[in-house]
């Protein structure tokens, strides 16, 4: 998508569709006293206060409704309440233009924007970007055809001024960003195997250095967990290393960023329901979004160390399986009792997490998993679960979600839920029971982070929908924004 930022429209302006962002009280003020609402009234003829009267436009929250005046085609979208907009709002509004333009197969559409904030321009491009994606790879050419997206072109109405341009093209790298994670999320397992998200990682990230780890580094890394949830998969295990380490960085900082990758999740042994187990392609959106944030870590040339941390593997049911009751040895020397092998995410983060405390010597650790079924019970497919056993990483990382938009909740990390992973036979077991079920899980993890400040994000709600507001159905790259926004400011 090409991007344009003007300060006035001019006869010049070429546009299929003009989209002018309005508030409830835009609506309900007779004096018009919003120019271009009342600069369209009147080059329509009072069309538009007819509208309003008959309660046509509204101004409500994601509401468009267009019109035309002398053969140009205009649209209204509604922003809701003027004191309660915000980046979310921004991203419902822009992600709304976007379908609505997608559905009127525009080519180039101008949006009036309504604020003067770099962060909410940040936020227009970001959900435009996104709003536009289509995953159509494994369509017929004749179908790719007949699905692809027409819209090209994006002019932004607004401040243009060196805040505004840096915001644009910021919302541009993060959508560009999610929607790459997207794309991996969305490609089925039989295309998309450890070995494959390897490469891809490898190929994509070419201004960072990728080492890729195979079976027999990871057994001399004597990765237990990695290794033991490989044991029913036709294909090995993988562990992608990714490092950004730009000459110029933040001293005293090293930052790890683990995701969870597996590629297809069956269960194992602990075979899934069938019902939607073909969701479980994207058991590996937490690895994609690692990559993702790796990705712009580069563009955006973030001046911290970070390095990348995604296990890889499978979970298959074989004759070769791990079997509940089999205890783990982790890369940090815990042993695991294995009761339950559809708990597998942990088993294969034990490791990452051992591996970045131990072997990269960390100062900062930000994992991302679909962890858990029970995050789906407690919060939704809205918000994302976060876990931490440090109040001042945890609370930067909150912080960042009200430039992002996205809904983060903190859950607790009590002493007490510790108890429910007790095993008789080992030092732990990898379930905790029916209760509790995604703090649990959290709890397990942070046996693996010594004393490092670690946040734990259980993205299993949030990465993959399909009755998103605006997007697509499958992958969403939620998160990458929140993280993002916390890295620009970590850096500082």
């Amino acid at each position: 998508m090409k991007y344009s930022l003007i300060a006035a429209e001019t006869e010049k302006t070429k546009y299929d569709t003009l989209y002018t962002i309005v508030f409830e009280e835009d609506i309900k003020d007779k004096k018009q006293s919003y120019q271009p609402l009342a600069l369209l009234d009147k080059k329509s003829g009072g069309l538009v206060a007819a509208l309003i009267e008959k309660e046509r436009i509204t101004g409500k929250e994601g509401s468009v409704v267009s019109f035309y005046i002398e053969g140009k085609r205009y649209a209204f979208a509604g922003a809701g309440k003027e004191k309660k907009f915000n980046s979310r709002k921004m991203l419902t509004v822009a992600g709304k233009i976007c379908k609505n333009a997608v559905a009127e197969k525009d080519k180039t559409i101008a949006i009036q924007m309504r604020t003067e904030e770099p962060v909410f321009y940040s936020r227009l491009i970001e959900a435009i970007e996104t709003a536009s994606y289509t995953f159509l790879e494994h369509f017929s050419e004749k179908k790719q055809k007949d699905k692809k997206i027409k819209l090209k072109d994006c002019i932004i109405i607004g401040v243009d001024n060196k805040e505004t341009k840096k915001a644009v093209e910021l919302g541009k790298i993060i959508g560009e960003s999610r929607n790459f994670a997207r794309t991996l999320v969305n490609q089925p397992s039989n295309y998309l195997t450890p070995s494959v998200l390897a490469k891809t990682i490898e190929e994509t990230l070419k201004d960072q250095k990728v080492e890729i780890l195979e079976k027999e580094n990871i057994k001399k890394l004597k990765m237990g967990g990695l290794l033991g949830v490989n044991k029913g998969s036709k294909e090995d295990p993988r562990f992608i290393i990714i490092r950004h380490n730009p000459e110029k960085k933040k001293s005293g900082i090293k930052l790890a960023l683990v995701g969870k990758a597996i590629t297809f999740d069956t269960g194992g042994i602990s075979l899934k329901p069938s019902l939607n187990m073909h969701e479980m392609k994207g058991d590996m959106a937490g690895g994609a979004s690692v990559a993702a944030l790796m990705k712009i870590a580069a563009e955006l040339k973030i001046p911290l160390e970070i390095v990348g941390l995604i296990p890889s593997t499978t979970n298959m049911p074989d004759g070769n399986s791990t079997n509940p009751g089999d205890i783990f040895v982790a890369l940090n020397g815990k042993t695991v009792e294995v009761q339950n092998t559809d708990a597998e995410g942990r088993l294969i983060l034990m490791d990452a997490l051992s591996y970045a405390v131990e072997h990269e010597k960390v100062t900062h650790i930000v994992d991302l998993a679909t962890l858990t079924g029970a995050i789906l019970v407690a919060l939704g497919t809205i918000t994302t679960g976060l876990f931490a056993n440090d109040d001042k990483l945890a609370n930067a990382i909150l912080k960042a979600t009200e430039k992002s938009g996205e809904y983060f909740w903190r859950m607790p990390m009590f002493d007490e839920y510790a108890k429910q992973l007790e095993s008789k036979i080992a030092d732990l077991r990898n379930i905790g029971g029916r209760n509790a079920g995604s703090i649990t899980a959290a709890k397990f993890l942070e046996e693996f982070v010594s004393d490092t400040p670690w946040v734990h994000l259980d993205i299993a709600g949030t990465s993959y929908k399909d009755d998103h507001e605006y997007l697509s159905p499958s992958g969403t790259g939620e998160t990458i924004s929140t993280l993002t926004e916390w890295l620009l400011d970590f850096s500082k």
